[in-house]
């Protein structure tokens, strides 16, 4: 692909800097098992608990970290969870840092989880890693996987289509009020939470 030029991705980031097309009306949360919707327009979470019905399931993020058992002094942005939908998949790519040679992709989410299939010669669309994994298999060395993977122009995700620039994958997130949170473990992907208000 070899479209990382700095020109051409400094207009894709302003773009999203300037445009939120895509947020969505709620996005399903969890906290300490609690599933829950966290609406970025109001920023409120609709408890899904079994204890909690009509008007009274509405909640401030703070206090419903307290519903469920954390303390409501805690960042909330940090500790809400944010649901993956299963069978989402779109194209990606990382560029080798000594090469400069594009390493391509298929960004996949399932069950909860984050997976990239590699599209290299030496694991033949066969492979999957979690995106920090994947970023060093494909020889990128920002050592932030948000920065060093691309979403590819055409390649399944609308906000992106043929002819764009390429999107990192940190401003492709933020078009939905989102970022990444961190992984436990490195071989664990990380957690989608909403971006702060």
């Amino acid at each position: 692909m070899g479209a990382h030029a700095s020109g051409k991705s400094s207009v894709a980031e302003a773009a999203v800097a300037a445009a939120h097309p895509a947020t969505p009306l709620e996005l399903m949360v969890e906290c300490e098992g609690v599933k829950g919707a966290f609406s970025p327009s109001s920023v409120t979470v609709r408890c899904r608990c079994s204890a909690c019905d009509g008007p009274a399931a509405e909640w401030d993020p703070a206090k419903w970290l307290a519903h469920c058992g954390l303390s409501e002094h805690r960042n909330w942005r940090r500790e809400l969870r944010v649901f993956l939908h299963t069978g989402e998949m779109f194209k990606v790519t990382a560029k080798h840092a000594a090469t400069q040679r594009d390493t391509q992709g298929t960004f996949v989410t399932a069950n909860g989880g984050w997976r990239i299939v590699c599209g290299c010669a030496a694991c033949g669309g066969a492979v999957a890693f979690s995106p920090s994994e994947w970023e060093t298999h494909a020889g990128a060395t920002a050592r932030s996987w948000n920065r060093s993977i691309w979403v590819v122009p055409g390649g399944g995700v609308p906000e992106v289509p043929p002819g764009a620039a390429p999107l990192r994958m940190r401003h492709f997130f933020a078009l939905f009020g989102l970022k990444a949170g961190r992984s436990p473990r490195r071989d664990s992907p990380p957690d989608l939470i909403p971006l702060d208000q």
